[in-house]
């Protein structure tokens, strides 16, 4: 980031270059000048000496002469453009230090801030584990983190995926009866594209959906949404009902995800279900959503990561969990610690 701060060396030094070669060049001419009027008083002083009459000054002498007036008043002229240009170069420098010491104070805030968010996560996630060491023994002595999943989506929700990331994700699976609330899918949406900001309902939503990912991941997901990312936003909202005296759509759930070519993989980031819409099997209509956009997308594989409880869940789904995923997935992805990385085959893989 330092390298896009303002620099001391740029138009402002070259202002100053050029004021500076100018200044010098009329300087220059003027000590030409003067040296020609030395060597003719020289020359007068000479002539007198010996009795002669003064030599004639040639034409190109008596022009130079006669441009001495002009050149000392460009010389003025430049040298005070000299000194604004040099005002306004240590002016810039000074900017540049100033803008570079900001940003430092920046960084170390921004390094605070994180170091604060990773403590806060680490207490949580410890806290965790020592919930989830709770569960309940099975006949072979083993945990069943089965029944403690099931205790997880019994008790109260927590806002945040740190606390209770099955009811966040809304891990459960529909319910037989039908829906009582039909919704639909906004695909691929750009929160900061002009045609978006300038949609009511579309920001009204959006806004709803940020705030969802605050309290779930502690960050906003909408910034995370850019063409140089990849990652791309999928809204879930409810399906207008006039004969129910619905008027406004309201968010459901999202979903954060991005298509890698290279790979042929549909990879899954987050995906939330608001607190008022969980235990409605939304959870899967997302991840099954996410299928039918792989495989309209002609993707191989959709990857995700789950935590440990909810592993069942994806499996019912038809992911395979993968604990050697060196084979599998870019070297470079951002893993999530302690959690299971698990892919489903939409298609049998091409040779690479």
């Amino acid at each position: 980031l330092l390298s896009t701060l303002p620099s001391g060396g740029g138009m402002e030094d070259e202002r100053y270059d050029r004021a500076f070669k100018k200044a010098r060049a009329l300087r220059k001419k003027l000590r030409q000048i003067e040296e020609l009027e030395l060597k003719i008083e020289e020359a007068v002083q000479a002539a007198a000496a010996q009795g002669q009459a003064p030599p004639a000054l040639k034409p190109e002498q008596e022009e130079k002469l006669e441009k001495k007036a002009q050149l000392e008043g460009e010389i003025v002229v430049a040298e005070e453009e000299l000194a604004e240009a040099e005002a306004a170069r240590d002016a810039a420098e000074a900017a540049r230090l100033l803008a570079e010491q900001q940003e430092m104070e920046r960084r170390a805030a921004e390094a605070e801030r994180l170091a604060a968010k990773a403590a806060k996560k680490a207490a949580k996630s410890k806290a965790k584990a020592k919930a989830v060491a709770g569960g309940s023994p099975c006949s072979n002595g083993a945990v069943d983190h089965s029944q403690h999943a099931r205790a997880l989506l019994s008790r109260n929700r927590s806002e945040s995926f740190y606390d209770d990331p099955l009811a966040v994700e809304d891990v459960t699976v529909p319910p037989p009866h039908k829906v009582e609330n039909p919704f639909e899918f906004w695909e691929e949406i750009y929160p900061t594209r002009p045609e978006v900001k300038e949609n009511e309902e579309l920001v009204r939503v959006l806004n709803q959906t940020a705030q969802l990912s605050m309290d779930a991941f502690d960050e906003d997901c909408c910034k995370q949404i850019t063409k140089k990312s990849k990652w791309k936003l999928t809204l879930m909202v409810n399906r207008l009902a006039p004969a129910r005296g619905e008027t406004t759509r309201e968010l459901i759930g999202f979903i954060v995800w991005k298509i890698e070519d290279r790979l042929s993989c549909f990879s899954i980031a987050k995906t939330a279900v608001a607190p008022d819409h969980r235990r409605k099997g939304f959870g899967t209509h997302l991840v099954k959503w996410a299928m039918h956009r792989g495989r309209r997308g002609k993707v191989e594989v959709i990857s995700l990561s789950s935590v440990p409880e909810a592993i069942s869940f994806y499996q019912k789904l038809g992911f395979e969990r993968l604990d050697d995923i060196k084979l599998k997935v870019d070297p470079d992805a951002d893993l999530v610690e302690g959690q299971v990385y698990m892919e489903l085959m939409l298609k049998r893989r091409r040779k690479r």
